[in-house]
């Protein structure tokens, strides 16, 4: 970000104003994002026309709306939970900045994108570019490159939420081949360089994640197996004749 897109205030200015990111020139209502607090000038306008949520937030009678902040005080609304670069990619969008968007995205913020505009209903926006930054080297062959087991859960997500066939594809034949389930029916994986247990429910938002899949891939595992075993016995049975003969 140039530091012309930058407000940096006086020594007499509030705390909460030390440093923003100027995504509307003349924006009304200050974003706070993220755990790190990231600071982003907005326009509250083109956040409700955008976004049913928004619109309910910062028009109807919640704390954040405009109506709280009549009084001078600066108008912010806080996100907390929300991912700061996924967010600031959404507000690039909305504001017409495409110029500051980037020209690919690691395969988890493309998914933390997803996160924020599901959660505010604004996955439209974004299908113009995501589909150009699903990741183009997923075909790379495991004697060279081994991905863990939760990439393989990020593709599947991700590829489902933008209809991306491929992508899911390969993403759940990657889950059932590599993944495998302990006597809890917890789903495993190996990891770059040691086994690891995956946490789906603290990594992923189940909400975007295909209901009944971990089920399915669980099954499917037991079925390959079981045909594997059915062929080893088959194996063992011809060369125990062999012997016997």
């Amino acid at each position: 970000m140039a530091d012309a897109d930058l407000i940096k205030p006086s020594i007499n200015s509030t705390p909460h104003l030390k440093k923003i990111t100027k995504i509307h020139p003349d924006g009304d209502l200050t974003l706070v994002v993220g755990a790190k607090e990231r600071r982003a000038l907005v326009c509250h306008r083109v956040l409700s026309r955008a976004s049913p949520v928004f619109r309910v937030m910062l028009t109807g009678s919640f704390c954040e709306s405009r109506q709280n902040f009549q009084d001078g005080t600066p108008w912010i609304v806080r996100l907390p939970e929300d991912n700061w670069r996924a967010t600031h990619i959404l507000l690039c969008i909305i504001h017409g900045k495409l110029a500051d968007l980037p020209a690919d995205l690691p395969i988890q913020t493309l998914y933390n994108l997803l996160v924020v505009t599901d959660k505010y209903d604004m996955t439209k926006f974004i299908i113009p570019w995501a589909k150009s930054w699903v990741p183009k080297k997923y075909h790379v062959h495991h004697s060279t490159y081994r991905v863990c087991g939760l990439t393989y859960l990020l593709w599947i997500t991700v590829a489902w939420e933008l209809g991306h066939r491929e992508l899911f594809e390969r993403g759940l034949r990657g889950a059932i081949v590599d993944f495998w389930t302990d006597r809890d029916g917890i789903l495993f994986s190996w990891g770059n360089t040691s086994r690891w247990r995956v946490a789906f429910e603290a990594e992923l938002d189940l909400a975007l994640f295909p209901r009944g899949l971990f089920e399915k891939i669980a099954s499917a595992r037991e079925k390959i197996a079981s045909i594997f075993m059915d062929s080893m016995r088959q194996v063992i049975r011809g060369l125990e004749y062999q012997l016997a003969s």
